[in-house]
């Protein structure tokens, strides 16, 4: 329900100022609740003509918050509205009501100009006289070459403007008819006439600054101003806006020169526009924002606006809504100039936007402006977080959903790609069958952006569990180190009390104390709630990867592919099914051939690979096709690539915990060795994975006794060379055959039998091939440990040291193998 308020004029615009109450049920509470809101009526120029009852009538009958019985109230609304405008036509055709000028009479306008201090009304009409004489533009070209026309100008400008407003607006006018040319732009320079006009902006600033804090003690003073003077107050807001108006555009013509503007900067104009940003008039407010946003175009300028001393970016909040259309249009412009800067997007958060701009999108005009501006804000993470509390989730994917091309236009897909990287906003995706419908799109259209979308909400459901299992063992371990402080407390009592520890009996009883109050202090395990969140689309997805021939939208499919897992799998299938079903071995192995993908499918199926490797059966179907000699040699071919080594060495690590995968890696490959070339790589996510796929190696090749086996005994030869390179390298330039010289570091010698280096029992020899073995033994030297050494301490200190008594390396009680089981 509406219910009609009070009606009167805008001070500043040509409009009619409607207040209404709008009375409706509110659905979560279910009661009835009124809110006040105002609008505003603009009418155009009132004709001397018009039927005024007529007009009225058609204001009733269009705006639907004002009621019939209101009718005599907007009648005399538009009388009081049309008298308005026939005072401002005559203030402004006062200045033309002399006689008829010409170019013939400019020495007396000029003689205008040059009158006494006093005479101030006879220099406003010399003025008014020669801005008739520029609105013939083919006069401009000898007025401005009329030095003596323009000093008297410039001087009665600078002399005269802060004695008058009227005098201010008919010199700014004049001057912007001549720099409504490029031309003419240098011999306004040579009269100072940039500087000139800023000195009147600040004038006029300081005149509103003054205002404005007279009606603020007025208030304090619980003084009540007067009708009469608010009118007097809006004329002269009006007046003023009319001057700033036109030093502006004279500011912004003068501006076409980039040297010229960066002048004005010094002098703070970006503030000066700032504090403008508070008149009333939609004419001047235009002019502004458009200024604002030419200066936007240098970093320098936008850095200034991004601060709080300037507060440009907090000012602009005003417009987003307002009632002006226009206006807002134009700070949106603004807005995306402004939030290519990192400062200016984390200003625009903090100065509340984000809810505003998301209003916005539920309004077609502008709505695709706004989309650019949240694209470019949802950069950030903070914002990415920030709009998962707003409703920009169900409005975009709404728009999304209900795209009326085949393919949604990039802007909007990029939002949805960027927003869709937070946690929060692709759980909201899901919600309300938010998934199909976007699956649907893609198996329809093959739109590449919204497969990414897809991707990024799978992203997330693959990090879910990836907590779970994370925190699954972080309790694990917090409930076995309890479980052993429990044990040893038990232990301690007992042979406190003369008896023995009951190992057996304890480890017996140990889940029956899981109730006590030690484990329900444990942090709980979330559950994981998107469970078959993912089972309905694994088959689609499958054979839209099939039979897809876009590179672009192949990799987004097989990179959702390779975040799916046991739990998103449908109900009653594994991995091992899906690859019998769909024969998706022989499929990746195609995509694996060298020099038949790019870099990125590559990656995408080595993830792929190593997801599908994750039960007994799978492992079995990988290991009984080509796929691991295939990654073997991808591995041969990029080998360069850091990123597709390092999930190479992923994927071989989940391999390793499988036998037939294990043995056809280990045996049929050379895949160790690459392995163990990655020990000593500079990457450290590299170094990492190749240590555990090497721990897995030592781990399954041992026998029944625990020894370990040739693979092993490789892998500790390898590691020794990598963790010993630079005193390896050092060893190959100090080698001699009777004074051998050593550096000693940390408190282990290092003998300089090769054999011993590697061991003892396995032989190895890792001299250089191209040293002499017989050169080495001439001596008899290097057969075992026996003679003296010399050795060089971490000081520099030479020592000397016998070795004679040192085993040879036969594994026997002084071999190194014997004590510390090998290097």
């Amino acid at each position: 329900k509406v219910r009609t308020g009070n009606l009167s004029l805008d001070p500043y615009e040509h409009a009619i100022v409607v207040e209404y109450e709008v009375t409706a049920m509110d659905p979560e509470t279910g009661q009835m609740e009124t809110t006040q809101k105002e609008t505003k009526v603009r009418l155009k120029t009132i004709k001397p003509e018009a039927n005024l009852t007529k007009l009225a009538n058609d204001i009733v009958n269009k705006c639907k918050y004002i009621s019939d019985k209101h009718f005599d109230i907007v009648e005399q609304l538009v009388h009081d509205l049309k008298k308005r405008q026939n005072a401002d036509d005559e203030e402004d055709a006062d200045q033309y009501t002399h006689d008829d000028v010409s170019m013939d009479r400019i020495d007396d306008y000029m003689e205008m100009l040059y009158g006494g201090d006093d005479d101030m009304q006879e220099k406003i009409k010399g003025s008014a006289n020669i801005l008739k004489l520029c609105s013939n533009v083919g006069n401009l070209e000898q007025l401005i070459q009329n030095m003596q026309l323009m000093s008297a100008l410039s001087r009665v400008f600078a002399d005269d403007f802060k004695r008058s407003s009227e005098l201010s607006f008919n010199l700014c006018r004049v001057f912007l008819s001549f720099s409504n040319f490029m031309e003419m732009h240098s011999i306004l320079s040579n009269y100072r006439v940039g500087a000139l006009t800023m000195k009147v902006v600040e004038l006029e600033l300081k005149r509103s600054r003054h205002k404005a804090e007279e009606r603020a003690k007025a208030m304090e003073d619980m003084v009540e101003i007067s009708r009469k003077q608010e009118m007097k107050d809006a004329i002269l807001a009006r007046r003023q806006d009319k001057v700033i108006f036109v030093a502006l555009h004279l500011l912004i013509n003068l501006a076409e020169d980039v040297s010229v503007e960066k002048k004005m900067v010094k002098k703070n104009l970006v503030k000066m526009l700032t504090e403008n940003l508070s008149r009333r008039t939609p004419d001047c407010l235009m002019l502004i924002l458009t200024f604002l946003r030419k200066l936007s175009i240098f970093s320098e300028n936008k850095a200034i606006m991004a601060t709080k001393e300037t507060g440009t970016i907090y000012q602009l909040c005003k417009f987003l809504p307002c009632s002006h259309d226009k206006l807002t249009q134009a700070t949106l412009r603004l807005l995306f100039n402004l939030s290519f800067d990192l400062e200016c997007r984390r200003a625009m958060v903090e100065a509340g936007m984000l809810p505003k701009l998301v209003n916005l999108l539920k309004k077609a005009p502008f709505r695709a402006k706004t989309i650019r501006l949240l694209y470019h804000l949802s950069a950030d993470d903070k914002t990415k977080r920030l709009l998962s509390k707003t409703d920009c989730v169900p409005i975009v994917m709404q728009l999304v959903i209900n795209f009326p091309h085949e393919i949604v236009a990039k802007e909007l897909a990029a939002l949805t790609v960027n927003i869709s990287l937070d946690q929060k906003c692709a759980q909201q995706m899901t919600e309300h069958r938010g998934l199909q419908h976007l699956m649907s799109r893609v198996g329809d259209y093959q739109d590449v952006l919204l497969a990414k979308v897809v991707r990024n909400i799978s992203l997330w459901t693959f990090g879910e569990q990836r907590v779970i299992t994370h925190m699954t063992e972080q309790v694990g371990n917090m409930k076995a180190e309890i479980k052993r402080q429990k044990k040893a407390q038990r232990a301690i009592d007992n042979l406190a009390n003369g008896g023995k520890p009951e190992e057996e009996k304890f480890g017996d009883d140990d889940e029956s104390d899981e109730d006590d109050e030690a484990y329900a202090n444990l942090p709980k395990i979330p559950s994981y709630h998107q469970k078959r969140l993912w089972g309905e689309h694994i088959k689609p997805l499958i054979k839209m990867t099939l039979a897809c021939d876009s590179h672009d939208l192949l990799v987004e499919l097989l990179g959702t592919l390779g975040n799916m897992t046991e739990m998103d799998l449908p109900k009653g299938k594994k991995w091992s099914t899906l690859i019998e079903d769909y024969n998706l071995c022989s499929f990746l192995g195609k995509l694996l051939v060298p020099g038949m993908s790019q870099n990125d499918v590559v990656l995408e199926v080595i993830i792929l690979i190593g997801q599908m490797c994750i039960d007994e059966k799978s492992s079995v179907l990988i290991a009984s096709c080509s796929l691991i000699s295939a990654l073997h040699d991808m591995w041969q071919d990029k080998n360069d690539d850091s990123e597709i080594v390092l999930q190479l060495l992923h994927t071989f690590y989940r391999m390793l915990h499988f036998q037939e995968t294990r043995e056809e890696l280990l045996y049929s490959t050379e895949s160790m060795a690459d392995i163990c070339d990655c020990v000593g790589s500079k990457n450290r996510a590299i170094r990492v994975n190749a240590d555990k796929c090497l721990e897995m190696i030592l781990e399954y090749d041992r026998n029944e006794a625990g020894e370990i086996g040739e693979l092993g005994a490789q892998v500790r030869r390898r590691r020794f060379l990598a963790h010993n390179k630079e005193w390896m390298e050092e060893v190959g330039e100090r080698g001699g055959r009777e004074d051998r010289v050593f550096r000693h570091g940390g408190g282990n010698l290092m003998m300089d039998s090769d054999d011993e280096l590697m061991g003892g029992a396995t032989g190895h020899d890792w001299r250089r091939d191209d040293e002499d073995d017989d050169e080495d033994d001439e001596d008899g030297e290097y057969a075992g440990y026996g003679g003296a050494h010399n050795f060089v301490t971490g000081s520099g200190q030479k020592i000397a040291f016998d070795t004679s008594g040192l085993s040879s390396g036969d594994g026997g009680e002084g071999s190194r193998d014997a004590e510390y089981g090998g290097w």
